[in-house]
């Protein structure tokens, strides 16, 4: 008798069968079984002193945040550019840690004139924010200023209007975190 013979392209896909049995595992199991690397993020500052007002008419100061970590942004509820997306971003999170209770979410206005905390607060709720987690914060426009680019050494600037009539200004697109310690 004779043996059946593989044709040359049933032979290749059974060797790179038999070469994906062994290989995957391989590299996949020590891979899982490894130790998550914790990141090492650079130390940036310390948290800056604030005499801010929240979304509830609350003071808000830099104590407010130690013992938690926070994920502070930059936004004007007049926003008609970045500011809607960094919102969906901070829901995200929100909703993401819902069962970490200390971390925190904080979103400073970069339009205090304009967004006081009534205004806020129906900006809050436009993004379903958890008041226990996330609060939105204002204050007098020297000590926004201060606090968002002397303390969170991130840039802004009101350049007027825009030609579509809301207001133009431009302010950091990032997320900063806070850590339990105050630094940033």
């Amino acid at each position: 008798g004779s043996t059946p013979r593989l044709s040359g392209k049933k032979t290749l896909l059974l060797a790179l069968a038999v070469l994906l049995v062994i290989t995957v595992p391989a590299v996949l199991v020590p891979a899982l079984m490894a130790e998550p690397r914790r990141a090492d993020l650079p130390i940036l500052g310390e948290l800056p002193a604030m005499d801010l007002i929240d979304d509830e008419g609350k003071p808000l100061n830099e104590g407010t945040l130690f013992g938690n970590v926070t994920v502070v942004d930059f936004i004007f509820t007049r926003c008609d550019m970045v500011c809607p997306a960094m919102s969906m971003k901070m829901r995200a999170i929100q909703d993401q840690t819902r069962d970490v209770a200390d971390i925190k979410l904080l979103s400073i206005t970069v339009d205090p004139v304009h967004d006081t905390p009534a205004v806020l607060a129906e900006y809050a709720r436009q993004f379903a924010a958890d008041g226990r987690r996330w609060r939105f914060a204002t204050g007098t426009p020297d000590e926004i200023q201060r606090v968002v680019v002397d303390g969170f050494k991130t840039f802004f600037e009101n350049k007027g209007m825009t030609v579509r009539g809301a207001p133009d200004i431009a302010h950091g697109e990032h997320f900063l975190l806070v850590d339990r310690d105050g630094q940033l």
